[in-house]
């Protein structure tokens, strides 16, 4: 599946309009960084959430008070 950052990221690279690309090499490197940081985030998030909270029956701490 391709996340509609990347997708845009890779539409406009291959823009039909040269004034539409993207202008250097590093603009589109750092918008498909962007975009692949935008799913990492997205997908952790996700998975954190699911994930058993410490003290109730799940995970323990790595330190005890």
């Amino acid at each position: 599946e391709i996340t509609k950052p990347t997708s845009e990221a890779i539409t406009r690279a291959m823009a039909k309009n040269p004034a539409d690309r993207f202008q250097t090499y590093d603009e589109f490197v750092m918008a498909l960084t962007s975009a692949r940081s935008q799913y990492l985030v997205a997908h952790y998030m996700g998975q954190r959430q699911r994930a058993p909270q410490a003290g109730k029956g799940g995970l323990k701490g790595w330190f005890k008070r």
